[in-house]
C-alpha cells in the first residue's frame, strides 16, 4: 500500500511551470506559490494558472467551482490536484440554512426560507438529487422532489420516503457550474487528479456546454493527451465526461455515484463521447444513478481503446456500455450486476449485452447462460469487489484476470487440515490461518462465533478482512507489531494494539473497548467505529477520516489529518468538516440505532461515517387518507397515498356475495393510489382488500434493521376496506377550468371555473365533460376517476394551439396518466415540454376504452423528449387525427387488444415512429396515417417495429421516405404467431444497412422493406409514397442511395431549419400539418380537415 501522506512532506511538484497553492486558511493577497503563502480560493488561483503550471489544493472543502474557457493549447501539462489524495471536497452544494418546518397546505412537504431557487436539492444518505416540480401541488403526488416559490422565497420539498428532513442529509445546490472544467477549441495535456467533487447541477435545460447539465469534471474540445485520476464525484449533474473527437485521453481509478440529471438522458457516472482514440477507461467503479454507469458512448466507435477492470452496479439503463461498439476496444475483466453492452467482451461478469450488437463474449460469465455460477461459491468475496476465484471454482478461465495472489478462508466448521483456498476447504482457526500467511496473500475471515486473539507479528503486505456484508464478530482483540503494509477490513473485535507499524489500513472495523496505535507512520483510518478511547501516539503522516468515536480521540502526532469524523466527545485536536453525535450505540445487527438518521451522507464522500454495508432502506410501505373519492350508480373511485411509490392490485365483492370476487390492477409505481371501478351495482357495499408493492433503493448505510428489511421487495395488505355506490346518479354535467379560475372558490361553472385541470379531473365522474379554456397548464394531470361504458369523462381543450399541457422544461413526465381507469376520452390540447422519463406524454396503462383524439404533441426543444402515447394492456384504444413530433419512440404499445390507430401524422420521431408489442391474438389496425421518416441518423431504423406480425394491419397509409422506398426497411418484426425468426436480412451480411444494425442496435429480427412486407401479409397494405404537401415540410432532406445517406450530418442545419423549425418559430396545429395532397385527400389519409378545424367549445 502507498503510503496516502507522503504530499505532506509539501515538496513541490515537478512541472516546467509554476505551482500555486490553496488553502482554507490562505489569504488571496499571497503569492501563492509556497505551501506556507497560499491563495484562499481557488478563483485566485485560476486568474494565474497558466499552460505548464499546476494548482495544488491543501485539505479542506471549498464551495467553488474552477472552470477555463479557452485554455490556451500547450504541450506542457498542466495540472489541478489535491495536496493530499481524498482529503480536498469541491462543493456546488450547501447545507440547509435553517431546519426545514412542515408545509402548512401537504402533509409530506416541508419547507425553508431561501434567498434564490437551488441548482439542485440532495439527499446524500440515500444517493438521490431530488426532481425539480414545477408546482407546489406536484409534491402532493411526488417523493424526492422540490419546488421552489419565487414570490415567497420558499423552498419545499418532500424527502424520498415522506419522512421529516430530519431524517436525512439534505444539501441544496448552489453553484450552476461544473466543479472542474476545461473547454474551447482545443484541451490538451490537462491532469485532474485526487479531488472529491459534489454538488454541480442545473435545474433546467442548461444552455451552452455541458449537454444539457454540469458535471463534477467536464472536457471538451477535441481533448488529447489529458487524464483524470482518482477522481471521486457524486451528486453532479453528470460524474465525469470527456467530450468527442479527443485521442489518447484516459480516466483512471474514479468512483462516480448519485450522478443524475433528466436533462442529459445519455448521461450518468463517467462518459467519454466518441470519436475518441487510444484512450482508456480503467479501474472505475459506478453506481446509484438512473441513468448509466461507465460508458464510451457517441455515433462513431471508440477505436483502440481499454476498457478494464471497470465496475457497475444499480445503474438504471445501463450499467457498462460501449456505444457503438468497436471491434478494437474490448471489454476486459470488468463486472456488471446487469448489463455489458460491447461486441467484444472477455473476462467479465455480467448478465446480458453481447448479443445486442451481434457479438459473443468470450471466456466470461454472463449469468443467463452460465447458470452453475454463483458469486458467492466462486469469488473471494464479490460483495466487496473481490472477483478473484476460489481455489476450486470451476469457472477460473472465465473470471476476470486479477494478479492471482493467494487467497484464504478461515470458518467455524473449516479444517486446518485443508488447503484453505475456497468456501469448502476453509481452514478452522484462526492463529493456524495466520501463521500461514506470506507477502501478498489475503486471509477472508467467515461469520460465526470466534474467541481468538489475531496476533500479527512481522507480517508484510498481508490483508485480513471479514467476508460479506457486515464486520465479522470476534469476541478477542488484534496486537500488531513490526508489521508493513498491513489492511484490516470488516472485524468487529474488543481492542486493537498495534506497534512499531508502517502502512497500515484499516476499514469497517469496530473496535469495542480501546484502540491503541503506536509508532504507526502512514496510518490510515477510514469508515471504522469506535466505542472506547482511541490513542494515536508517534503515528507521523496519519490520515483518520469518516469514522465514529464514541469517547475520546488523542492525537500526539502533529503530523496527520483528521476530518469528517462522528465525535461523541470534543476531540482534542481541529478537524474539518467533522461533527458531533450523541452518544452512538449498536445494535446486535451491527448497525446504529438512528444511524441512517446521524450519520448517512455525512462521510466526505457522501457515504455515511463509521462502518457500512450495502442493502435496500430499510423502510416500510406506510399510506394515509384512504377514502372514497366518489362515485355513480356503477362507479367507485378510491384513493391514498403512500410514502413510497407503491403498485397495487385490488380485490373486491359485494359485501353479501363474498364469493363473487373481482381484482384490478393499477399502473407504474406512484405515491398516489387510484383505483378507478366499474361494473357495479347501485346502492350496494362492497368490501375489498388492498394489496400494495414497492422495491426499497439499495443503498450504504449503518442503520440498524429488521433482518426482513436487508432486501428490496417491500409489501403491504390491507383488510376491511369497504365502499358503496349511490342508489341514482345526478345528472351528467359539464365543467370548466381557466387559467382566470380558482381551486379553492370556483364550482367549476362558465362564470367561476376551476384554475387547475388536475382539480377537475379529482371532481369529473362517469358521464362528466371538462372543458379547458387557453392557456399554458403547468400541470401532469392524473385521472382519479374512471367512467363507463356509455357515460365516458371527457376532457377537451378550446384549442389545442393555445391550450397546452406543460411539463415545466422536462420537469413533469407526463401530461395525462390514465392507470387504471376506462372510458375516458382526451380531446384537442396541445402537449409541450414533458420529461424523458419511462412514462410518455400520455401514459395508459390498464385502461380501456380509451380515445385520444386532436392532440398535438410537439416533442421540441432542448433535451430528449417522450414518446407521445405509450399505451400498456389498453384494450379498446383509439388514437386520431393528433400530431407527434420528435418523440422518443414516436409511440409505444404493449398488449393493446383491438387497438386503432388512424388519421395521425407521424412527423420526424426519433428512433422509430410507432413501437407494438402485441401477440398474435390480439388485433390491432394502422390505418389512414402520413409517417415521415425517422431523424437523420436512425433512417436505417424501420418506421414501424412490431413484436409479432401477424394480428396487425398496416394499410392505407402514406410514408414520405429519405431514401427510395426499395432500400428503405419500413416494417420490422421478430414473431409469426409466437415463433420468433431467423435473421432477416442476415447478419453477415455486408453492406452499410446491415453495419449500422450492428453498431446501433437491432430493433426487430426481421427488416422488410415495402415491396418484401407486401409479399408477407395477406392483405393488400395500399401503401402511397408521396410527399404529402404539408406547410411545415417545404424542404425534406433525403438520400438517393445508403452511401449518400452516410454523410447525414453535413445535413443537420437544413433539417433543423426546415424540417423542425428550431429557430424559435411555432408549429401551427392542425394548420400546418393538414396533407394538401390531393392523393392523400381523396384516400382520407391523415389528419381530417373538418374535424380537426372545429374548435372544442360547446
Amino acid at each position: 500500500m502507498k503510503s496516502m501522506l507522503i504530499a505532506l512532506s509539501l515538496g513541490a511538484l515537478t512541472t516546467l511551470g509554476a505551482e500555486y497553492f490553496v488553502s482554507i486558511s490562505g489569504n488571496d493577497a499571497h503569492s501563492g506559490l509556497t505551501h506556507d503563502q497560499p491563495f484562499r480560493t481557488l478563483a485566485k488561483a485560476k486568474e494565474s494558472f497558466k499552460p505548464g503550471d499546476a494548482i495544488t489544493i491543501m485539505p479542506g472543502t471549498y464551495h467553488e467551482s474552477i472552470e477555463f474557457a479557452n485554455f490556451p493549447t500547450s504541450d506542457k501539462t498542466s495540472t489541478i490536484r489535491a495536496l493530499v489524495p481524498g482529503t480536498v471536497l469541491i462543493r456546488g452544494d450547501i447545507d440547509p440554512p435553517a431546519p426545514f418546518q412542515p408545509s402548512e397546505t401537504y402533509p409530506s412537504v416541508w419547507t425553508i426560507q431561501l434567498d434564490g431557487s437551488p441548482t439542485a436539492v440532495n439527499e446524500r444518505d440515500t444517493l438521490t438529487i431530488y426532481a425539480t416540480v414545477p408546482t407546489l401541488q406536484e409534491l402532493e403526488f411526488t417523493s424526492a422532489a422540490w419546488f421552489y416559490d419565487n414570490d415567497t422565497k420558499q423552498l419545499h420539498v418532500r424527502t424520498s420516503d415522506s419522512l421529516p428532513p430530519k431524517n436525512h442529509t439534505i444539501t441544496i445546490g448552489r453553484i450552476p457550474d461544473n466543479g472542474v472544467a476545461f473547454w474551447g477549441s482545443k484541451v490538451a495535456n490537462i491532469v485532474i487528479r485526487d479531488l472529491v467533487i459534489t454538488g454541480f447541477n442545473a435545474p433546467e435545460q442548461a444552455k451552452g456546454y455541458g449537454f444539457g447539465t454540469r458535471w463534477g469534471i467536464y472536457l471538451s474540445g477535441d481533448p488529447t493527451n489529458c487524464r483524470i485520476e482518482n477522481i471521486t464525484a457524486f451528486l453532479n449533474g453528470g460524474g465525469i465526461t470527456v467530450n468527442r473527437n479527443g485521442r489518447e485521453n484516459h480516466i483512471v481509478n474514479c468512483k462516480t455515484y448519485g450522478n443524475h440529471s433528466p436533462f442529459y438522458a445519455s448521461g450518468g457516472g463517467i462518459i467519454v463521447l466518441t470519436p475518441n482514440e487510444r484512450g482508456s477507461i480503467q479501474d472505475c467503479i459506478s453506481f446509484d444513478t438512473e441513468k448509466m454507469g461507465i460508458r464510451y458512448y457517441g455515433g462513431t466507435p471508440a477505436e483502440h481503446c481499454k476498457f478494464q477492470r471497470n465496475i457497475a452496479f444499480d445503474c438504471t439503463e445501463g450499467a457498462l456500455w460501449i456505444k457503438y461498439p468497436s471491434d478494437t476496444t474490448i471489454a476486459e475483466d470488468c463486472y456488471s450486476d446487469a448489463a455489458l453492452y460491447a461486441r467484444k467482451i472477455e473476462n467479465s461478469i455480467f448478465s446480458h449485452g453481447d448479443t445486442g450488437y451481434f457479438g459473443a463474449a468470450q471466456n466470461s460469465i454472463v449469468r443467463s447462460r452460465d447458470k452453475d455460477f454463483s458469486e458467492n461459491n466462486d469469488l473471494a468475496d464479490p460483495i466487496n469487489f473481490d472477483f478473484r476465484p476460489q481455489a476450486d471454482s470451476a469457472f477460473k478461465d472465465k473470471l476476470p484476470k486479477y494478479i492471482q495472489q493467494d487467497i484464504f478462508f478461515v470458518a467455524p466448521n473449516g479444517n486446518d487440515s485443508a488447503p484453505g483456498t475456497s468456501l469448502k476447504t476453509a481452514w478452522k482457526t484462526i492463529g493456524f490461518a495466520i501463521g500461514k500467511l506470506k507477502p501478498g496473500a489475503t486471509l477472508y475471515i467467515l461469520p460465526g462465533t470466534w474467541n481468538e486473539n489475531l496476533v500479527l507479528d512481522g507480517l508484510q503486505d498481508v490483508a485480513i478482512r471479514g467476508r460479506g456484508h457486515k464486520p465479522v464478530s470476534i469476541n478477542a482483540n488484534i496486537n500488531a507489531k513490526n508489521t508493513k503494509n498491513l489492511q484490516l477490513a470488516r472485524l468487529d473485535v474488543n481492542a486493537i494494539a498495534l506497534d512499531n507499524a508502517s502502512e497500515t489500513e484499516l476499514r469497517h472495523c469496530i473496535a469495542r473497548t480501546s484502540a491503541t496505535f503506536q509508532n504507526a507512520s502512514n496510518l490510515d483510518i477510514k469508515n471504522s467505529t469506535f466505542l472506547g478511547d482511541v490513542k494515536l501516539d508517534q503515528a507521523p503522516n496519519h490520515i483518520v477520516a469518516n469514522n465514529v468515536f464514541a469517547k475520546k480521540l488523542i492525537r500526539n502526532s502533529t503530523q496527520g489529518l483528521a476530518f469528517a469524523n462522528a465525535h461523541a466527545q470534543e476531540p482534542t485536536q481541529a478537524e474539518y468538516e467533522s461533527f458531533t453525535i450523541p452518544p452512538p450505540k449498536l445494535a446486535e445487527g451491527k448497525g446504529f440505532v438512528d444511524g441512517l438518521k446521524l450519520l448517512g451522507g455525512r462521510g466526505f464522500d457522501g457515504l455515511p461515517a463509521g462502518h457500512y454495508w450495502r442493502q435496500a432502506i430499510p423502510t416500510q410501505i406506510q399510506i394515509r387518507d384512504f377514502k372514497t373519492l366518489s362515485s355513480t350508480v356503477t362507479t367507485a373511485n378510491l384513493e391514498a397515498f403512500a410514502t413510497m411509490p407503491v403498485e397495487y392490485t385490488l380485490t373486491y365483492a359485494p359485501q353479501d356475495n363474498p364469493q363473487d370476487k373481482k381484482s384490478i390492477q393499477g399502473g407504474m409505481r406512484s405515491n398516489l393510489i387510484s383505483a378507478g371501478i366499474n361494473g357495479l351495482q347501485p346502492n350496494t357495499t362492497y368490501n375489498a382488500q388492498i394489496t400494495l408493492k414497492a422495491k426499497a433503493k439499495r443503498l450504504y448505510t449503518n442503520q440498524d434493521a429488521a433482518e426482513s428489511l436487508f432486501n428490496e421487495n417491500r409489501d403491504l395488505t390491507i383488510d376491511n376496506i369497504s365502499f358503496k355506490t349511490i342508489d341514482h346518479d345526478r345528472q351528467s354535467q359539464t365543467f370548466h377550468v381557466a387559467k382566470t379560475g380558482n381551486d379553492q372558490t370556483g364550482d367549476g361553472t362558465r362564470k367561476n371555473p376551476w384554475k387547475t385541470i388536475s382539480h377537475a379531473a379529482k371532481n369529473a365522474v362517469a358521464g362528466d365533460t371538462v372543458f379547458v379554456h387557453p392557456g399554458t397548464y403547468l400541470e401532469m394531470v392524473r385521472f382519479k376517476a374512471t367512467g363507463e361504458q356509455g357515460k365516458p369523462i371527457v376532457f377537451r381543450g378550446i384549442n389545442p394551439h393555445t391550450t397546452c399541457v406543460d411539463g415545466g422544461k422536462r420537469q413533469l413526465a407526463s401530461a395525462f396518466v390514465i392507470h387504471g381507469k376506462h372510458n375516458i376520452v382526451i380531446d384537442n390540447f396541445g402537449l409541450k415540454w414533458q420529461a424523458d422519463s419511462s412514462m410518455a406524454a400520455v401514459d395508459i396503462r390498464n385502461a380501456n376504452n380509451i380515445r385520444i383524439t386532436r392532440l398535438f404533441y410537439d416533442g421540441r426543444g432542448a433535451g430528449y423528449a417522450p414518446h407521445f402515447v405509450g399505451a400498456v394492456n389498453a384494450k379498446n384504444l383509439e388514437v386520431d387525427n393528433c400530431f407527434l413530433t420528435r418523440g422518443f419512440n414516436g409511440s409505444i404499445f404493449r398488449d393493446c387488444d383491438n387497438l386503432l390507430i388512424r388519421n395521425n401524422v407521424f412527423y420526424i420521431n426519433s428512433l422509430n415512429q410507432i413501437v407494438l408489442s402485441n401477440n398474435h391474438n390480439q388485433k390491432s389496425v394502422i390505418r389512414n396515417n402520413v409517417f415521415t421518416d425517422n431523424t437523420l441518423q436512425k433512417v436505417p431504423n424501420p418506421i414501424i417495429h412490431l413484436r409479432e406480425l401477424n394480428g396487425v394491419k398496416i394499410q392505407d397509409n402514406c410514408f414520405f421516405l429519405r431514401i427510395p422506398t426499395t432500400l428503405k426497411t419500413l416494417v420490422g418484426f421478430s414473431n409469426i404467431n409466437g415463433i420468433q425468426q431467423d435473421f432477416f436480412p442476415p447478419v453477415e451480411e455486408k453492406g452499410i444497412l446491415p453495419e449500422q444494425w450492428k453498431r446501433q442496435g437491432r430493433f426487430a429480427r426481421v427488416n422488410l422493406t415495402y415491396e418484401q412486407f407486401q409479399k408477407q401479409v395477406d392483405y393488400n397494405p395500399n401503401a402511397i409514397f408521396e410527399d404529402p404537401k404539408l406547410d411545415a415540410l417545404k424542404q425534406f432532406v433525403t438520400f438517393k442511395d445508403w452511401n449518400d445517406w452516410t454523410n447525414f450530418g453535413q445535413h443537420s442545419a437544413t433539417a433543423n431549419k426546415h424540417e423542425w423549425h428550431n429557430d424559435g418559430s411555432r408549429f401551427k396545429f392542425p394548420d400546418d400539418f393538414i396533407a394538401d395532397n390531393p392523393t392523400l385527400q381523396k384516400a382520407d389519409i391523415g389528419l381530417q380537415k373538418d374535424y380537426v378545424m372545429k374548435h372544442g367549445e360547446p
